[in-house]
């Protein structure tokens, strides 16, 4: 009985769906928030920018505001507002509060 139940909570705590990363979505608000697909012409830009909203959830998650966040790159700074609300809404949405 009591294995039981150690497997029933067990099983509940595994298969709990925590909120998670959604890069695609993420990738598609930006772009259709006008930042581009690459910058100066070079692939990249969409791992760049995955990285970055990594970065700056780990700013949230620490405590930290958008103050806080750190210069992101010249092309990315331009988009600065658009990739910390991307990042908030699909990469870290368990920051929005």
């Amino acid at each position: 009985m009591i294995r039981a139940a150690i497997a029933a909570i067990g099983l509940v705590v595994v298969t709990a769906a925590p909120a998670h990363a959604d890069n695609q979505a993420f990738l598609n608000f930006i772009h259709s928030q006008g930042v581009p697909p690459s910058y100066f012409g070079t692939a990249g830009a969409d791992y760049s920018n995955v990285k970055a909203a990594e970065m700056i959830c780990d700013v949230f998650h620490n405590g930290g505001t958008p103050a806080d966040i750190p210069f992101l790159g010249f092309q990315q700074n331009a988009y600065r507002d658009v990739l910390i609300e991307g990042a908030r809404r699909f990469i870290c949405p368990d920051t929005l509060h």
